[in-house]
């Protein structure tokens, strides 16, 4: 994984690490070409930008002290018995960044207020924290037992579980269901979409963030393998031994086989990096992440 970040990271980033602090420099991982876009993703695409919040998280990643020193060491021994995952989330490390709070309020406009949220993969939660202050009621889903943990210690009521038809919620459907940077982590990322619908009150929402172009791998231990469910996508991405594949490109693939055949209706499509806290090597990485807005397709169709 940590070589495969690496060489992600180097195909978006030439000559060292950007500062984000230069306007010029950071629009090129908000921007969606519109032109390479049908007319009807063209209409619903909204154009993010690097806010405060996005800088005072590069910020703390170029906080680079003692503890993370000693992380980094110590990670380099534990991963040869847990996965990266359970590492990251045992040390305390590897913070992630996907929107700010302003940035999911673009996301979801006309309301302040949501009644519930489930967020599934939660990781560390800081995610989580910025959305929840938008919700009454705020639930998350983790796999790894350090995750879960972590999550509780921050007042996220967190549910270990791998399946989320098998598992009992408090509440009989969400207003609001995200998914995070998972699906190319899960092992069946179909059967997720469909749980997640089964989840949804009717009038609900699915946020999903995605990791483009699509290159999935689950987590086995120490190992990773394919997925199971394979999705109808083309390779995009040079870990699959093809050239890189346009982001947009990938975005239209994505929605036309993945998500409207999942009985999902898409109604905001952005661009933000995938920021994650770094190493040795670099303070942070970056991953170029496709924010889709999503809502059960109503069926017209009569009789």
């Amino acid at each position: 994984m940590r070589k495969w970040l690496r060489e992600a990271n180097r195909a978006v980033v030439e000559g060292g690490v950007p500062t984000f602090s230069d306007k010029l420099s950071h629009k090129k991982y908000y921007r969606i070409d519109a032109n390479m876009l049908p007319p009807a993703l063209q209409a619903i695409t909204v154009e993010s930008h690097c806010d405060e919040e996005t800088q005072n998280f590069l910020r703390m990643c170029l906080e680079y002290g003692w503890y993370d020193m000693f992380a980094t060491v110590t990670a380099h021994v534990l991963k040869k018995f847990m996965s990266v995952t359970d590492t990251n989330a045992f040390l305390g490390r590897g913070q992630m960044f996907v929107f700010s709070q302003m940035q999911f309020r673009r996301f979801l406009p006309g309301s302040t207020n949501f009644g519930s949220l489930l967020d599934i993969g939660a990781g560390d939660g800081e995610v989580t924290l910025k959305m929840s202050p938008l919700f009454k009621q705020v639930v998350t889903t983790e796999v790894a037992t350090h995750m879960c943990r972590r999550l509780n210690s921050k007042g996220l009521n967190c549910i270990q579980t791998c399946s989320l038809s098998q598992t009992t919620f408090p509440v009989p459907g969400f207003d609001v269901i995200s998914c995070l940077n998972v699906l190319d982590r899960c092992d069946t990322p179909l059967k997720l979409l469909d749980e997640m619908k089964s989840l949804l009150n009717e009038s609900g929402t699915i946020v999903l963030a995605v990791v483009l172009p699509w290159c999935p791998f689950v987590e086995n231990g120490t190992q990773q393998r394919k997925p199971t469910q394979i999705l109808d996508i083309p390779p995009g991405c040079p870990c699959q031994g093809v050239k890189r594949m346009s982001f947009e490109g990938c975005v239209c693939y994505f929605v036309q086989r993945v998500l409207e055949p999942s009985g999902l209706t898409v109604s905001c499509v952005s661009r933000v990096p995938y920021l994650c806290k770094g190493d040795d090597y670099r303070p942070y990485y970056i991953l170029d992440d496709a924010i889709f807005i999503c809502h059960k397709t109503i069926n017209t169709e009569t009789g």
